[in-house]
């Protein structure tokens, strides 16, 4: 083997390894990440005296449907999905309240300037992530 070459696999086995160190961290981590992000949400909707908190992950919805975010059981019992509309160059953190046929109640946008926002994201948008949320209850 040439001198350079021994160098280029030696770097990509270096890379290899770091994206598996990673994927493995993330993968071992979910339940963690999914408790942190309850938490904060509760703390969000319990400053500004919403009606729903969450109460518990729900993993165990039709593996079929592709993966929108995450999903939560709420104490009034609906279902909250929690998950990121992205359009415009806009990110923006949203729950979708969903009641118990599987349709949308509400959407409600998850950071302070949230409703602004929400409301500079065209209706196409917000109607194609509420479609994909219906269609994971089906």
């Amino acid at each position: 083997m040439t001198f350079r070459f021994k160098d280029v696999m030696i770097l990509s086995c270096w890379i290899a390894g770091l994206i598996c160190i990673g994927g493995l961290c993330w993968g071992l981590t979910g339940p963690l990440r999914t408790s942190l992000l309850q938490q904060a949400i509760n703390r969000a909707w319990t400053r500004t005296e919403a009606p729903r908190l969450l109460e518990t992950s729900v993993s165990n919805l039709n593996p079929r449907q592709s993966h929108i975010g995450t999903w939560y059981s709420c104490d009034d019992g609906t279902r909250a999905c929690i998950f990121t509309i992205i359009a415009d160059g806009i990110f923006l953190p949203a729950a979708a309240i969903v009641d118990s046929d599987g349709n949308v109640e509400d959407i409600l946008p998850l950071t302070a300037g949230g409703q602004r926002l929400l409301n500079r994201v065209s209706p196409g948008i917000i109607q194609l992530h509420i479609r994909r949320i219906e269609e994971r209850n089906d």
